[in-house]
């Protein structure tokens, strides 16, 4: 019945929507429909509501359409009052949103397929009890895709507060963090709760609170700029740098990721949706064997894309978000940065644009190589990582409906990096 209610305002966003017209349509009394959409949603239905307008809102400028026209499209009476709610819900503004990231297309929420942490922000509100931060403002965090995070919020304007429902990851990132704190590299390490825990809990959800890193990410975007104050080169010393600091990790326990056999796992789901040669295939399958059991372990971060890199003035401020850290292919890192500034930026889309992004990815190669000196089978296999990530990726969106549009991104990716092996290859 909730879903039906999703549904219904999905489609109808550009008009006047009340919780009695949905109650109504339910079956149920008003107040019994809130505390039932509440309890399946995870936040109000009028916020609810307000939000997935901003997000359309939000889409649409970033797409070229002027503020005042998105903000009276999806309901909104002035643009000033449509600036107060995005800033509200976002943190930023709809131009600085517009500016730095490539707003996706909204996913239709579906809560009959989907597994969601239903966190509210008066939820959220309650739990800073546990740092003594109780009366703190709570609010949305922008990834570096320009999407919402469902388990981030901004507390206040110094702290960071995220939801995970593994609580070993959370004892590996504290781990990871205190050590790369200790050498200079990240100012996040987890605040201690008032009973001298890393972590309060709630349920099977423990929620972690780390001060906010005096720094911006770089986006995507920027990186094209032939001025930016940093480029793939800079990038590719920074993840090696990084590489170097968690040397003395590797006490900390990780599980062990098989990148090559993933892929090889993935690839029939990735020819399927993104239409592979079968000489791709083979040469793909041929080179991984071959590859494998050569390439460097090591503790990686696994999730660094430029979104979780900060940086201050051009200078480094810290890595953030460790939470997928794993033992795999030291390659991977800066594989998977390369692959992540072109997801972010497809959109541009023009031929020198992708002859721009091979330089910014040959960069991040070459300063990777400076600083933690790659061996021959490294070089060989660089292309190949490309390959895997974006066989892993996307096999893995295809087959989740909410995700369509990365699908496509990654298999339309995917098909450029296979017919350009021979400039992705060292």
């Amino acid at each position: 019945m909730i879903q039906e209610s999703l549904d219904f305002i999905e489609q109808n966003l550009k008009a006047e929507i009340s919780a009695e017209e949905l109650s109504a349509r339910s079956g149920y009394s008003s107040t019994h429909y809130c505390r039932l959409f509440l309890s399946a949603v995870g936040i109000p239905i009028q916020r609810y509501i307000a939000k997935r307008r901003l997000l359309w809102a939000a889409y649409g400028i970033a797409n070229g359409k002027k503020q005042i026209d998105a903000a009276l499209e999806y309901g909104f009476d002035t643009s000033a009052g449509f600036y107060k709610a995005f800033m509200r819900e976002f943190g930023c503004s709809p131009s600085y949103y517009a500016r730095r990231f490539r707003a996706r297309k909204p996913y239709r929420v579906n809560l009959l397929k989907e597994e969601r942490l239903m966190i509210t922000h008066k939820k959220v509100s309650k739990l800073l009890e546990n740092w003594g931060l109780q009366g703190e403002t709570v609010s949305a965090v922008i990834l570096s895709a320009g999407l919402i995070s469902e388990n981030t919020f901004r507390i206040g304007d110094k702290y960071i507060l995220k939801a995970l429902t593994s609580l070993g990851a959370i004892k590996k990132s504290a781990e990871i963090s205190r050590l790369l704190y200790a050498k200079g590299l990240s100012q996040a390490e987890m605040m201690k709760t008032k009973d001298g825990m890393d972590y309060a809990e709630d349920g099977e959800v423990y929620y972690t609170l780390t001060p906010k890193i005096d720094g911006e990410p770089i986006s995507a975007r920027e990186m094209y700029d032939e001025n930016a104050p940093i480029t793939g080169e800079t990038l590719g010393e920074i993840i090696g740098r990084l590489h170097l600091a968690l040397e003395s990790a590797d006490i900390i326990v990780c599980n062990e990721s098989n990148l090559l056999k993933e892929a090889l796992d993935s690839l029939p789901a990735a020819k399927r949706f993104a239409g592979l040669s079968d000489s791709f295939c083979d040469d793909f399958t041929n080179a991984a064997a071959g590859f494998d059991g050569k390439l460097p372990v090591k503790i990686i971060h696994r999730d660094i894309n430029p979104g979780n890199i900060l940086f201050k003035n051009g200078r480094l401020a810290g890595f953030i978000d460790f939470d997928l850290s794993q033992r795999g292919i030291r390659l991977f890192d800066a594989c998977y940065a390369a692959t992540a500034i072109l997801s972010e930026s497809l959109d541009i889309g023009a031929d020198e644009k992708m002859e721009k992004w091979t330089e910014i990815y040959r960069g991040i190669i070459r300063g990777y190589d400076k600083t933690v000196r790659l061996n021959d089978a490294e070089k060989r296999a660089a292309a190949y990582v490309l390959f895997s990530i974006e066989l892993i990726c996307t096999a893995y969106f295809a087959g989740l409906e909410k995700y369509e549009e990365l699908a496509q991104t990654n298999a339309r990716m995917l098909r450029w990096m296979a017919a350009n092996k021979e400039r992705l290859s060292f």
